[in-house]
């Protein structure tokens, strides 16, 4: 979090400082501090493995933290300052004098808290080097590691709940015999999120009757915390374990529980301790001692002395790889044996010391000729790991050849291990099985690549939250008023259906008398609360903790604390979140980055990140596939409210809450349904303000003074409904603005605007305002400007073209209303940055206007040649005259929206280049007209919205590239047939009254990997997807829209 604090500074701050000054030889000499503070803060991280080590650290970064934000308010209120008065509000004697001042008065005070300044970070460093060199000397740095690593299976929950319908599913998964992949390995990976029940599930699979009848080889692995040599190793000792013994000890192994591997270390050397079930486990020395205090004891051990010298001799004499490593090892378990013989010597017989001479004159010729033979041999090599790896590799490929085994691999995280699953043997004619345990999409989808199944773990219902619940803290027995705490504590809500939560919750009340609200709630509370952790709730709050923890940088973690600034339950739209992330600072351009990365680029791939690892849900996807509306998990939300407030990232006040008592310093404030009066009147350094009332929002105009808020960057009223035209006055005051969102009463934006000279994106979506003034479009940052607006009668020739031309930057006009007076049509056409234009076009739109407005259709799609990736939608259905059908634009567009009726196919769109997207909405076209001139090469994803769909014949030579296909019957939606559409992963099939598969024969479509039903259809219709789901090759997925 403070280095991210200190990049900001460095990438964004201080060089306008540099900028407005000229070169400030003080504002360079803080740059270089910083520059100073960030690299030590980067060492310290790495020794420390990434974790907070004391609350020394704690306090320490919290003063790096202040001070990070009076640099930021000091160069602020400069360039506020620095500002010149506005257009029309000042004559020549005004302007001049108010750069006097500037000059002599602002830039002297400025130059003082500059020096200030100075000499804060160099004590600063002073601390942070002092505070380094005391924790280096005392030992407090650990060496660097990450948490500890869990145990690789852990104990069945209490109930469960919930399970039935995934471990039906999953097994179906790994009994599915015939078709393409008969005789070849099948990798099954299971992904979710931390606490869904991944493991259990597995276990339930592995455990299962049917399935020990069907691998007789089973092995279980956990995979956290290991890299691929050791896990390599922990499978092939478990193989070696299951093939060793006897077939009276390999059928009772089949039978028993995986095995773990662990090992004891002793005088640098890895001993491992096997018992007489075959399973490794940890001893100590006193325990190896007690267990060999009987003759019986030494007898065993003498044994396993020599056979562990004869399995090395014969490795040896089969392995020309064999390394002096590996005879090292072997002879560290006989040296390890022959200590145990020596302490029982007393009462061992002479039958064993002939055993141990024997042992020891074995292992004396084995050391000469292997060290011999592995000096040449380690010429040849560079790495002796790597030959050990190769070595495990070629003998587990070897022993798994022509067996059918089920393989788990257990909590795989990194990317590294993927790879793992080309040792195993593929096509050997055997059905085998690999199931992948992960939370990151990524993993399961590369894992799975060849011939798997990804299978996606769901959170539980309503129903069967509160059967967990209950079954764990009353063994299932509760009263109505217990059911109806549970519902108003809304503690089900903030579980989310995650059942490790609902466990630890359960498990924590248990001790309670009763079930209340006030307890449930304290539940939550202590939950995210480190300091307060219990037992029974530690291991909820250590699996959020390590989600948080395992983020690969410092500003992926405050991406995703800034979701903890929307209520419970909002569904955060992708393209606004980016958009703010971007406005307040929070993504950068790193030096690593290729050089046409972007700061958009970055953000972007930050959330898809978040998303992979399963950390933020998305809840809506575009007609594309791309997201289009997510949230975090119950808990995942609950957990960063606690840590944003922790670290003043944000401050959150919801219904009743109390205040904050560190005021002064607050820079990012979310009401969720609090009373704006109790805000105090400070809050002056205040950055970022979003209010989500839910009650009466009337209440929260009024008392919120937007004019003291100066320094604000982030405003979103969108869902504010108290606003009205005054309010947006004292807004428009705002010089800092970068992103404004606004809803309420507001029907009018006022000229004022113009200072917003800052101003990135606009959103008018949520007000009545139906006209903008000239001056919206002349803002020199506007990028994205949203709404259903005209200009101003008369505005439109108060601009110059050639100024549209060179400077406007906008990329998004989303959109604008064609009716009979000029505007956005004329100046369209010189707004060369245009990406994605939405358009309406009324009854009353004369024919001048539609020709200017086709005119500057025909550019855009023209110009799309040099600038790709443009989006254009129109809206035509109050429209009467078809002006469509005559237009003629060659060029390129990625996606075309058209809405309202035709009288045939477009035939512009048939010449588009690189089209990818098209959506016909209410177009009224029949099934032949509609596919007639759909010869579309290019195209990737087909949205159709009619009253009635069918009968419909979509062919290959239609759309030989579509991927996805919506159908959207509002009233209807049968008799729809499809033929091989090889390239076809998604199909939607959106009507509420789908009677059963609709006439689609799903078999055809090879690649089909998911469908989506509208939820309201009847269970039926359901079953029978789900059915013909089963058949099909894929397995797709059937889900509700």
């Amino acid at each position: 979090m403070e280095a991210a604090i200190i990049c900001a500074l460095l990438k964004t701050t201080l060089p306008k400082a540099l900028s407005a000054l000229g070169g400030s030889r003080d504002v360079r000499s803080i740059q270089s501090e910083l520059r100073y503070i960030e690299a030590a803060i980067q060492d310290h991280r790495r020794r420390s493995g990434g974790r907070d080590t004391s609350h020394l650290r704690a306090a320490w970064i919290q003063d790096l933290t202040l001070f990070a934000f009076d640099i930021e308010d000091c160069v602020d209120r400069f360039l506020r300052q620095e500002m010149p008065p506005e257009d029309g509000e000042a004559g020549f004697l005004r302007r001049s004098a108010h750069a006097a001042r500037s000059t002599v008065f602002t830039r002297t005070l400025f130059s003082l808290r500059i020096r200030k300044l100075k000499a804060r970070s160099e004590e600063i460093h002073r601390r942070l080097k002092r505070y380094i060199e005391e924790a280096a000397a005392e030992g407090t740095i650990p060496d660097g590691g990450g948490a500890p690593v869990p145990a690789a299976r852990c104990g069945a929950p209490a109930a469960a709940v919930g399970m039935d319908e995934p471990l039906g599913e999953l097994l179906e998964l790994v009994r599915e015999p015939g078709g393409p992949s008969e005789g070849k390995l099948r990798v099954i990976s299971v992904v979710g999120f931390h606490g869904l029940g991944k493991t259990l599930l597995a276990h339930q699979v592995f455990d299962h009757g049917d399935v020990r009848r069907l691998f007789p080889l089973r092995v279980w692995v956990c995979a956290a915390g290991k890299g691929t040599p050791e896990l390599l190793k922990e499978m092939l000792d478990q193989v070696l374990q299951n093939g060793a013994g006897t077939s009276a000890d390999r059928a009772r192994q089949v039978d028993s529980a995986p095995v773990t591997t662990t090992t004891t270390y002793k005088s640098n050397c890895v001993i491992p301790e096997v018992e007489e079930n075959g399973i490794e486990e940890v001893q100590n020395g006193e325990s190896a001692s007690a267990g060999v205090a009987n003759g019986g004891s030494t007898w065993r051990q003498c044994l396993q002395a020599v056979w562990w010298t004869l399995a090395t001799i014969l490795l040896y004499i089969l392995s020309p790889a064999f390394t002096v490593a590996n005879m090292v090892r072997a002879s560290s378990v006989q040296d390890e044996s022959a200590d145990i013989h020596t302490a029982t010597a007393n009462v061992s017989i002479s039958t064993s010391t002939k055993i141990a001479a024997q042992v020891d004159e074995n292992k004396s010729v084995q050391m000469k000729r292997q060290a011999d033979r592995g000096k040449a041999i380690q010429e040849d090599t560079h790495l002796e790991g790597v030959c050990d790896t190769t070595l495990i590799e070629q003998r587990l490929g070897s022993y798994l050849k022509n067996k059918r085994y089920l393989i788990v691999i257990d909590g795989m995280q990194t990317e590294e291990l993927c790879n793992i699953t080309s040792v195993f043997p593929v096509d050997d004619g055997v059905d085998s099985r690999v199931i992948v345990t992960t939370t990151i999409k990524k993993i399961a989808r590369r894992c799975s690549s060849a011939n798997g199944r990804v299978y996606k773990m769901k959170t539980l219902d309503d129903n069967d939250s509160r059967k967990l619940f209950f079954e764990v803290f009353s063994k299932g027995k509760y009263s109505v008023a217990d059911a109806t705490e549970l519902k108003a504590s809304a503690l089900l809500e903030k579980c989310g259906g995650l059942p490790l939560a609902l466990e630890s919750k359960a498990k924590f009340l248990k001790s309670e008398e009763d079930l209340t609200k006030s307890k449930c709630e304290d539940a939550c509370r202590k939950l995210c609360a480190p300091e307060r952790c219990e037992d029974t709730l530690g291991r909820m709050h250590g699996v959020l903790a390590s989600s948080y923890e395992s983020l690969c940088s410092l500003v992926l973690q405050q991406c995703l604390l800034y979701f903890c600034m929307f209520p419970r339950g909002h569904r955060v739209r992708r393209n606004p979140l980016i958009r703010r992330w971007l406005a307040e600072g929070l993504v950068h351009v790193q030096p690593g980055d290729a050089v046409s990365t972007t700061p958009q680029d970055i953000a972007i791939e930050n959330l898809e990140t978040l998303i992979d690892r399963s950390i933020i849900q998305s809840t809506e996807v575009s007609t594309c596939g791309n997201v289009k509306r997510c949230q975090p998990p119950g808990m995942m939300l609950e957990y960063i409210v606690r840590k944003s407030m922790s670290q003043n990232f944000i401050t959150l006040l919801c219904g009743e809450s109390e205040t904050a008592g560190e005021w002064d310093y607050v820079r990012r404030l979310s009401l969720h349904d609090y009373c704006a009066e109790k805000l105090p009147k400070g809050l002056s350094r205040l950055r970022t303000l979003a209010v989500f009332p839910t009650g009466d929002a009337a209440k929260h105009g009024p008392t919120l003074n937007f004019a003291k808020y100066d320094l604000l960057r982030v405003l979103d009223l969108e869902e504010c409904d108290g606003l009205n035209d005054g309010h947006l006055q004292n807004i428009c005051n705002l010089v800092f603005l970068k992103y404004l969102s606004l809803g309420g009463r507001i029907s009018e934006v006022p000229k004022k605007i113009a200072k917003l000279q800052w101003l990135e994106t606009l959103d008018l979506r949520r007000t009545k305002i139906e006209k903008v003034p000239i001056e919206v479009i002349q803002l020199p940052q506007l990028k994205h400007l949203h709404g259903k607006f005209q200009l101003i009668e008369g505005d439109c020739g108060k601009i110059n073209s050639e100024y549209l031309s060179k400077r406007s930057i906008l990329e998004t006009l989303s959109g604008f209303v064609t009716g009979e007076s000029e505007g956005f049509p004329q100046l369209m056409r010189h707004m060369k940055r245009l990406r994605k234009v939405k358009i309406w076009c009324e009854s009353t739109a004369n024919r001048r206007n539609l020709d200017q407005l086709e005119e500057a259709i025909k550019m855009f799609i023209r110009d799309g040649n040099e600038w790709p990736h443009r989006s254009l939608c129109i809206n035509f259905q109050e429209c009467s005259d078809p002006f469509l059908g005559s237009l003629k634009a060659p060029g390129s567009l990625a996606s075309l929206k058209l809405r309202g009726n035709l009288s045939g196919f477009p035939q512009f769109v048939t010449k588009l280049n690189r089209i990818e997207e098209l959506c016909l909405s209410s177009t009224n076209l029949s099934r032949g007209v509609l596919l007639s001139g759909s010869r579309l090469d290019t195209l990737k994803y087909l949205k159709l919205i009619e009253d009635n769909i069918g009968p419909l014949e979509i062919r290959h030579e239609h759309f030989p590239s579509i991927r996805r296909i919506w159908l959207v019957g509002v009233k209807s939606l049968h008799s729809v047939t499809t033929g091989a559409l090889p390239h076809l992963t998604s199909l939607h099939m959106i009507c509420e009254s789908l009677d059963g598969l609709a006439g689609i024969e799903i078999g055809r479509l090879e690649g089909l990997k998911e469908v989506r039903l509208h939820s309201a259809v009847d269970q039926g219709t359901k079953d029978a997807w789900k059915e013909a789901a089963r058949s099909h090759p894929k397995r797709p997925d059937v889900l509700l829209h």
